[in-house]
């Protein structure tokens, strides 16, 4: 798919004069030190060991290409990245990455129709969206994706624009791509919005075969000169995130994979919401909160199962194969996610300007549930208008048995530059 994708660039940007071209050419450097830590779930840092995890330093080199422009009366979207990564112990390894590739066309004033990869945001919120259903998933150290990583979905969108409002079709390719349509989940996504008395709302829905549907409505408003608020829900019966069995209560040694879609016939009706708003402080100081509801996550009782379950693989230490105990407690990972683990979060992110050209900002994410929580803090400093050199950190705390406590990762340290050409 790759490959394809760049074939049609090159062959569309060899019929496109120059002087058509709106370009942006991005740099990002960056080196990462990663501290580690014994933990429940990587004893004695067997897990660390076997997974080939090592502290750094860790290098990747990444420039990223925009393109804009029009040709063969369609508007042209283009936006790869080629990346080089270099890991202690390993050769440097290369990658290049299409993160989109699309064509727009204006369909009488009123309809557009936009075909290829794209990255679409329907959702409200800043770092999680429960009714982004057509969006790529967010990173909570940039969910703005200043740092071009996020890469867009295959589709084709059809919409609709009135005066103040808006209606989208949107067909989504399955993940293996739409030579895969057949025998993958097909995706269908609808998003009816509208601007009421400077009120942004919105009624999305998305419709995957061998699955319920999913239903949401998100909303943004702004009061005043400083204060903007939005929030998000979505409904969705049976859940089809994957499980592991220790959740309800199963004690085994298994020799393959046991995670898988317990909850998928469930009866239940799940609820994922968000509510948070923005405030610039004088100053251009930035307060962004969000409490958020994942209504799929793990139950505080249902965290309790697995570290009850890891407990019973120590118990099993001499009496059980060392490799098939090391990979159940690997497969035990698997719990933690992007977005979370279990079910309650509040997520607070400041931001200070600190003179013309240096910035101070702090992400806090926060487990309501057993009071662990991720900060990250970030100090960046600007030399000119083309270079930004940055320290930030990734620091994990809470108790042993917490989602964040009991995390095998304790901490990182990254320093970088973007560059701007």
């Amino acid at each position: 798919m790759k490959k394809t994708l760049t074939v049609i660039a090159v062959l569309v940007l060899s019929r496109v004069p120059l002087a058509a071209w709106e370009t942006r050419l991005l740099g990002f450097y960056r080196g990462v030190l990663q501290s580690f830590r014994e933990s429940v779930f990587n004893p004695e840092n067997a897990n660390v060991e076997f997974l080939g995890l090592g502290k750094g330093p860790h290098y990747t080199l990444t420039q990223f290409a925009g393109l804009s422009f029009k040709a063969l009366a369609l508007d042209w979207r283009i936006g790869v990245s080629a990346k080089a990564a270099k890991s202690p112990g390993s050769p440097w390894e290369t990658d290049l990455t299409v993160h989109e590739l699309y064509v727009q066309k204006d369909l009488g004033g009123r309809w557009s129709l936009l075909a290829g990869r794209s990255i679409q945001r329907w959702g409200t919120g800043y770092a999680f969206n429960p009714t982004d259903v057509i969006g790529p998933a967010k990173e909570l150290n940039d969910p703005d994706n200043n740092e071009k990583r996020a890469v867009g979905n295959d589709l084709l969108k059809v919409e609709y624009f009135g005066d103040s409002f808006s209606i989208a079709l949107c067909g989504l390719a399955p993940p293996g791509g739409w030579t895969k349509l057949r025998s993958e989940r097909a995706r269908l996504a609808f998003r009816a919005y509208a601007n009421i008395r400077h009120v942004d709302l919105s009624l999305v829905a998305l419709f995957t075969t061998r699955k319920s549907p999913l239903w949401g409505f998100n909303f943004a408003a702004v009061t005043g000169d400083r204060l903007e608020i939005h929030g998000e829900i979505s409904l969705q019966k049976g859940s089809y995130e994957k499980y592991h069995p220790a959740s309800r209560g199963e004690m085994a040694l298994y020799s393959a994979d046991p995670v898988e879609q317990i909850k998928r016939s469930s009866p239940g009706v799940y609820l994922q919401a968000l509510l948070g708003f923005h405030y610039t402080f004088p100053g251009n100081v930035l307060w962004v909160s969000e409490a958020y509801h994942r209504g799929q996550g793990y139950s505080p009782e249902e965290w309790a199962g697995i570290i009850k379950y890891l407990s019973f693989l120590d118990g099993l230490r001499g009496t059980a194969a060392e490799d098939i105990l090391l990979a159940n407690r690997c497969w035990c990972l698997q719990v933690f996610l992007s977005n979370g683990a279990m079910r309650n979060y509040w997520m607070n992110h400041l931001q200070i300007p600190l003179f013309k050209k240096a910035t101070l900002t702090a992400t806090h994410l926060w487990n309501l549930s057993d009071f662990g929580f991720v900060l990250i803090p970030e100090a960046a400093a600007s030399w000119g208008d083309h270079f930004t050199f940055y320290l930030r950190s990734y620091i994990f705390l809470g108790r042993k048995t917490s989602e964040f406590g009991s995390f095998f990762q304790s901490s990182a340290l990254e320093a970088g530059l973007r560059l701007i050409l």
